[in-house]
């Protein structure tokens, strides 16, 4: 997706009321037991409006990072709840 639109996910300037992907840590790195965490920022007007990191101040885009890896655990924290949201198929066979 684009930061522009979020077909359905909820952003905010604040972490805590915005969606959130989580990646656990301990898929890459030896003896890591937290989370690398990815919120949805919206201030209403570009260009803040994109997933970040949320450890990052500077609030950088990671809208085109390859966050979802085929060896790692990842999790999707909704703030408002999105139940018709299907993830499109990453490929056809």
């Amino acid at each position: 997706w684009d930061g522009s639109t979020f077909n359905g996910f909820a952003g905010n300037i604040d972490s805590a009321r915005s969606d959130t992907l989580l990646f656990w840590k301990g898929d890459s790195i030896l003896g890591a037991e937290n989370y690398n965490n990815y919120w949805l920022v919206d201030a209403g007007f570009d260009p803040y409006r994109r997933w970040a990191l949320q450890e990052d101040n500077s609030v950088m885009s990671q809208d085109t990072a390859d966050l979802f890896d085929i060896t790692r655990a990842a999790f999707y924290e909704t703030e408002t709840g999105n139940p018709g949201y299907i993830m499109p198929t990453g490929w056809i066979p």
